[in-house]
């Protein structure tokens, strides 16, 4: 009691002072502590924007934007409000303008871009999403860049002006990567060389199947994984390097053999990554059948003895599958990408952005059974537990870097089987801490009561939100959930005002034995899964970005829902 009445007693703006190094949990207890304290955090509107924020999973973004401190507010808080409902704002159907079916797409800064074939070589079409945030309409920007040269694989980052092509070659030639600018469709001109030489693509000359291209932009690095698809007739090697753009320093470059080869790789932040590996091996030993996420690092210069292969931080285990269950696909994804603040746009600054060490990791299983692709495993994790993976490591395990799933993943992992058909390599399903997809059949009885009525016409979206306080979170001004769902086990309740079945998930799941892995395994990571009908006949993906859920159909058209 005396040293709260000393803290009181401060002046206000010094007590404010040191509110603003608390953390939330923190600041939540100090509000509750007496009513002075309550009084004088609730009236605070910076302290309030940023217990906003931090409840959102996002960060400030620059101070010296146009817009005030309860402006940022408000708009944080409609679109923390339309994401808990899928209440969005705005549905937008587009024709694309496209000459021919896209041979790929990409996702990134708020706009989306198709790459098609275009004699001689490639046209690569652009189109901006809606954004409440920004304000910005969107979706009236279809601007068009054309190479000469055909393409395997393209990404791009708006905020950075930047357009990276992967030219492509004859099998056992080595790529071209183009660095240019995407404005203008001429070299970049922040980068000292802007063609750079990747290592030779593998041969696989008995099967039509080519190689597999991983690639992705995040700040001042591009990485690219060449994957070998067919892992039989070839003896070359898959691999992974990673340039920083600016100069071409390779930061890494590692080859895999042909049956230890990742998938795919995501980024924790600019500088650590992620690999999840397992062995292909035909009658691979029982310890091979072991799913494992890799974490490592990246060199910043070449005086590092193990340059230019990455250093290796730790080895996530997760549990171990059964001997006879052939894996098809290991896939991770995780959206946005961490990026620095200083790699951020200023002629165009968003008012917050999601934080990187809140955004979920998606790690996919498929595995085939006799005849067909059994149903996917999906695991998912927060960033920050992978990040924080010095906490695990034991020196008990003479300094293994290996972390057993009983260790970590129970309480920090959730595993879910089903039909999630949309997480293929290019699907871009997760975002921030939410997962999304269509529900291609009933997803299970306990919605058979959710009063959401199926036609032909009409389809279901099913997302999950990680955030731990979108578990318990109820919504404000007049769109509160009667009360219904929240925190609550079995089957889910419908809303009828935003026209959502939700529920939230505390309890552990079980995946049994027997069917993928080898013992019951047990997982409990709280999410909230959300339900809602959408009026679209169209056979359609489920994309995601920070503001839209965006139905791609494989033809010329795509709806864009806007929150």
């Amino acid at each position: 009691m005396a040293a709260r009445a000393l803290l009181i007693a401060l002046p206000k703006e010094l007590i404010l002072q040191i509110i603003g190094e608390l953390n939330l949990s923190a600041l939540l207890r100090f509000s509750a502590a007496c009513k002075s304290l309550h009084h004088l955090i609730s009236s605070s509107a910076p302290i309030q924007y940023r217990i906003e924020l931090e409840r959102a999973g996002y960060i400030d973004g620059p101070t010296a934007g146009p817009l005030t401190i309860a402006q940022r507010r408000a708009r944080l808080q409609n679109h923390s409000r339309a994401w808990h409902g899928l209440s969005w704002a705005l549905s937008t159907d587009c024709k694309l303008k496209l000459d021919s079916d896209f041979t790929h797409y990409y996702i990134s800064s708020g706009a989306i871009a198709f790459a098609l074939r275009s004699f001689p070589g490639t046209k690569l079409s652009f189109y901006e999403f809606p954004s409440s945030i920004s304000r910005n309409l969107g979706l009236e920007w279809p601007f068009e860049v054309s190479f000469d040269f055909a393409i395997w694989s393209f990404a791009f980052d708006q905020e950075q002006d930047l357009l990276v092509l992967i030219e492509k070659c004859i099998n056992g030639k080595n790529p071209r990567v183009h660095i240019i600018s995407t404005t203008t469709g001429m070299p970049h001109p922040s980068a000292k060389v802007h063609v750079l030489e990747a290592p030779p693509v593998p041969s696989q000359t008995q099967s039509v199947l080519g190689p597999a291209f991983w690639l992705e932009i995040v700040g001042d690095t591009i990485a690219l994984l060449v994957r070998v698809n067919d892992r039989v007739s070839t003896t070359r090697e898959s691999y992974l390097v990673m340039w920083q753009w600016v100069t071409g320093f390779v930061r890494v470059n590692m080859t895999f053999l042909k049956y230890e080869a990742p998938d795919t790789f995501s980024f924790l932040s600019p500088t650590t990554f992620a690999l999840p590996t397992i062995s292909r091996r035909r009658g691979a030993a029982y310890g091979d059948k072991t799913p494992m996420i890799e974490i490592y690092q990246v060199h910043n210069d070449d005086t590092h003895p193990l340059y230019p292969l990455p250093i290796h931080c730790a080895t996530f285990l997760l549990p171990p599958i059964r001997k006879n269950i052939h894996i098809v696909e290991f896939l991770g994804r995780s959206d946005p990408p961490p990026v620095q603040p200083s790699f951020r746009s200023q002629h165009r600054p968003r008012p917050f952005h999601f934080a990187t060490e809140d955004r979920i990791f998606c790690f996919s299983l498929a595995h085939a059974g006799t005849v067909l692709l059994e149903p996917l495993a999906l695991m998912f994790t927060h960033s920050s537990t992978l990040s924080n993976y010095a906490k695990y490591l034991s020196v008990d395990r003479d300094h293994s870097r290996h972390i057993p799933w009983e260790e970590w993943g129970p309480s920090n992992a959730r595993w879910l089987e089903g039909d999630f058909a949309d997480t293929s390599d290019y699907a871009c399903y997760v975002y921030g801490s939410r997962f999304a997809h269509k529900v291609s059949s009933s997803p299970g009885e306990d919605e058979d009561d959710s009063d959401v009525i199926s036609t032909p016409e009409t389809q279901m979206i099913q997302m999950f939100d990680f955030n731990p306080y979108a578990v318990e979170h109820k919504a404000k001004n007049g769109n509160a959930e009667g009360g219904q769902g929240v925190n609550e086990e079995g089957p889910g309740k419908y809303d009828v005002a935003l026209e959502i079945t939700h529920r939230s998930i505390t309890s552990p799941s079980v995946i049994a034995a027997g069917s993928l892995f080898v013992d019951d395994v047990y997982s409990a990571l709280p999410y909230r899964e959300v339900l809602k009908s959408v009026d679209y006949d169209e056979d359609f993906s489920v994309l995601m970005d920070e503001e839209n859920l965006i139905l791609l159909t494989p033809g010329d058209a795509m709806r864009v829902y806007s929150m």
